[in-house]
């Protein structure tokens, strides 16, 4: 077994020089009518974990890129690429 993963992590290595780091987003999501405090309270929250230099550590160590969104950004695009999922689980709010 150590002898593949020893293979595998070089691998792993040579197809890093080769390829681009990768964006893996992730977000939280709320009710509709949280008040707008809580919306920034959690917001900066997040921000300020995203920033954090143990958790760029973690992205860098999984060769990817810190990748930010405002609250309306995140909410619009999420809708937009998920609508056809969140229409057929009916999650859209009327």
């Amino acid at each position: 077994m150590r002898f593949i993963q020893i293979r595998l992590g070089s691998a792993l290595r040579c197809i890093r020089r080769n390829v681009s780091r990768v964006q893996s987003p992730y977000g939280i999501a709320g009710p509709r009518g949280v008040e707008p405090r809580v919306v920034k309270t959690l917001h900066d929250g997040f921000k300020k974990a995203l920033d954090d230099p143990e958790h760029l550590k973690v992205l860098d160590q999984l060769d990817q890129e810190p990748w930010y969104q405002s609250s309306e950004d995140y909410a619009r695009e999420t809708l937009q690429k998920e609508r056809a999922l969140i229409e057929r689980l009916g999650l859209l709010a009327k």
